[in-house]
């Protein structure tokens, strides 16, 4: 990247979102006339009996730290998942940090810029061994779509 201007720099990080998209309008299941009709038979038939509401479609994207030994240069992937159905992974909050001291890595095999105090962390839990999943606020959610931020904010208790 030819700037130095942290804002510039920022906004670059916006190209790869395309690639990862989320939906922001959660999904709900849909079901058909027939399992409308069903699920009114079991309702009468069973009313007792305790059943899983319907859980909206809560997508989000988990970043894979690539292993690597401590001079390698840091790399990442990023992948859409729904939060009900997420594999294990570690949360950090790392939006927050002095704008001009960004450090570029490779996220999706493009230019991306993060704050020096989010490099140290994902330098610190990199692993030689095998690839990490983690959320990181940064990274995962695209700071410069506010619809999109706003959105996960709702979920980041969850998350």
């Amino acid at each position: 990247m030819s700037t130095s201007d942290p804002a510039q720099l920022e906004q670059a990080n916006a190209g790869i979102y395309p690639d990862v998209p989320l939906n922001h309008r959660p999904l709900e299941r849909q079901t058909s006339a027939i399992g409308h009709a069903l699920a009114a038979v079991r309702q009468r038939t069973t009313g007792s009996i305790l059943r899983r509401q319907s859980v909206p479609h809560t997508p989000l994207r988990l970043l894979i730290l690539k292993r690597g030994l401590a001079p390698d240069a840091l790399e990442c992937e990023l992948r859409v998942v729904d939060l009900q159905d997420a594999p294990a992974y570690e949360a950090l909050s790392y939006v927050w940090g002095d704008r001009q001291n960004l450090v570029i890595i490779k996220c999706c095999g493009k230019p991306f810029a993060i704050r020096q105090n989010l490099y140290a962390a994902l330098k610190r839990l990199r692993s030689r061994l095998e690839d990490r999943i983690l959320w990181a606020d940064a990274i995962c959610i695209n700071q410069q779509d506010l619809q999109e931020r706003g959105d996960q904010v709702v979920f980041m208790g969850r998350i």
